[in-house]
C-alpha cells in the first residue's frame, strides 16, 4: 500500500510541473506579456516618430529577455518588470521553443535576426551564449572593438546575409567607441494578400492630415473582410488576411485625423478581443480603399525608451549587473532596429473580386485617407510581428 501512494503521490508531482509548463500556459503567458510590452513601446515610438513608423517590439522583447539570462539583481528585476517574461526555467525553454517555430513556418516571408555585440576581451561566459543562442534569431557576435572598422563590417555582412540583402548599414564604426555591448535588430517582412488588389484600379487620390493633404496611390477592393467597430479605442479595424491565411495585416482606421493616441488605447483591449469580435460579427461585405505604401524606419533611441519604461541600469556604465554574461564589467550603450515594410496590390492569385462579384448587399466603406495604424499578427501565436503607422502621404 505504501508503495502505492508512493508511486500515486510522484506521478502527480510529475503531473502537475508539466501542467504548470504546457505549451498552452506558456503561451498565454507569452502573449500577454508580449502584448502588453508591445503597445506600451509603441505608444512611445509613434511620439518619438510623429506617427509614421514601422517597429517590430517583439524584437525588442526578445532581446531584452535575451539580456536578462546574464543579468542579475536589480536589473535582472528591472528588464523583468517591463517584459514579464516568466523566470521559471522549463517556460522559457518552452517559450524559445514556440518562436523558433513560428520563424520557420514563416522563414520565406519574414527575416527577424538580432545580434548582441560584445567585446571579445571580457571573456563571454559560453553558457549565457548557449541558453541566448536558443533563440534561432539571435546572435552573439564577439569583436575587438578596437578595431572599430572590423566590428561594423562584421555586424553588418551578418545583418545583410540574414535579410537577404534587404537592410544593409545598420551600425557604424563610431557605434564601437567607447563601447563594451550592443544590441542590433533588424527585420524585414514581403508577402502576398490572399486576395489581391487589381491595380488597374488603383489612382492618385487625396490623402488628408492634420496639417495638409497630398496625393496616395489608393488601391482598391471590394470583398469580403473581419471587420469590427471598437469604441474603447476609437476606431474602426479590418483584417485582411495573407497568402497563407497564418498572418494577417490589422488596419486601425481612427474616427479622429490622427492615431496620435491609438497605441495608448490599446491598452485597454487585447487581440483577443478584436479576434472574439470578428468571430461574432462574421465577414462583412467591404469597399475597401488603402493607400499603397512602404516605411523603413532605423530607431537608434531605444534606450532612452526602455529606460522611461523602467529599465535603467542594463545602460548604465557603473549600475549595469551583468555577472552570468562576464566577470568584468558589462552594459548595454546602443539599442537599435532597422524594420522594412511594403504594402502593394499583389496577391497569390493577383485576381480582383470587384471584377466578377454579385453585390447582393451594400458594401461598408473602409476608406483609409487620413492617418492610420497597422499590425502584422501570427493567428497561430496571436503575437505582434510588427506594427506601425502612416501619416505622412508619399507617391508610392
Amino acid at each position: 500500500m505504501r508503495s502505492l501512494l508512493i508511486i500515486f503521490a510522484y506521478a502527480t508531482l510529475v503531473f502537475s510541473f508539466d501542467n504548470k509548463c504546457s505549451y498552452r500556459r506558456t503561451a498565454a503567458i507569452l502573449k500577454r506579456s508580449t502584448y502588453d510590452f508591445s503597445v506600451r513601446l509603441l505608444d512611445r515610438v509613434s511620439q518619438e516618430t510623429n506617427e509614421h513608423f514601422v517597429y517590430s517590439p517583439l524584437s525588442t522583447w526578445l532581446q531584452l529577455a535575451s539580456l536578462a539570462e546574464g543579468a542579475t539583481n536589480y536589473t535582472l528585476n528591472e528588464i523583468w518588470s517591463i517584459t514579464r517574461h516568466h523566470r521559471r526555467y522549463c517556460l522559457k525553454e518552452k517559450w524559445k521553443q514556440i518562436i523558433n517555430k513560428m520563424d520557420a513556418d514563416l522563414e520565406t516571408v519574414y527575416k527577424r535576426k538580432s545580434v548582441l555585440v560584445i567585446d571579445k576581451l571580457l571573456n563571454v561566459k559560453k553558457s549565457f551564449i548557449k541558453n541566448v543562442e536558443k533563440l534561432k534569431s539571435l546572435k552573439v557576435l564577439l569583436y575587438n572593438f578596437n578595431n572599430e572598422i572590423g566590428a561594423a563590417d562584421g555586424v553588418n555582412n551578418y545583418i545583410e546575409e540574414a535579410t537577404d540583402g534587404e537592410i544593409t548599414d545598420v551600425v557604424y564604426p563610431d557605434d564601437f567607441d567607447s563601447t563594451l555591448a550592443l544590441m542590433v535588430g533588424a527585420v524585414y517582412y514581403s508577402n502576398a494578400w490572399k486576395m489581391a488588389f487589381n491595380p488597374v484600379y488603383t489612382q492618385l487620390q487625396p490623402f488628408h492630415t492634420r496639417e495638409y493633404s497630398d496625393n496616395v496611390n489608393m488601391m482598391k477592393q471590394i470583398g469580403y473582410y473581419n471587420i469590427t467597430e471598437i469604441p474603447v479605442i476609437n476606431s474602426t479595424v479590418l483584417e485582411i488576411p495573407c497568402q497563407d491565411d497564418r498572418v494577417s495585416m490589422l488596419f486601425f482606421l481612427p474616427k479622429s485625423q490622427s492615431a496620435v493616441d491609438l497605441f495608448y488605447s490599446l491598452r485597454k483591449i487585447h487581440l483577443i478581443t478584436i479576434k472574439r469580435l470578428f468571430k461574432n460579427n462574421g465577414p462583412k461585405l467591404v469597399n475597401v480603399e488603402l493607400p499603397r505604401f512602404n516605411i523603413t524606419t532605423d530607431i537608434d533611441s531605444i534606450p532612452e525608451l526602455i529606460h522611461d519604461m523602467g529599465a535603467k541600469r542594463l545602460f548604465h556604465p557603473k549600475r549595469a549587473e551583468f555577472k552570468g554574461i562576464s566577470d568584468y564589467p558589462v552594459y548595454t550603450s546602443l539599442m537599435a532596429q532597422v524594420v522594412y515594410i511594403e504594402v502593394t496590390e499583389h496577391g497569390v492569385k493577383g485576381e480582383a473580386l470587384a471584377e466578377n462579384m454579385v453585390l447582393d448587399d451594400k458594401p461598408i466603406d473602409f476608406i483609409v485617407n487620413k492617418p492610420f495604424a497597422f499590425m502584422l499578427v501570427d493567428k497561430v501565436t496571436d503575437l505582434i510581428l510588427f506594427a506601425g503607422a502612416y501619416s505622412v502621404p508619399s507617391v508610392f
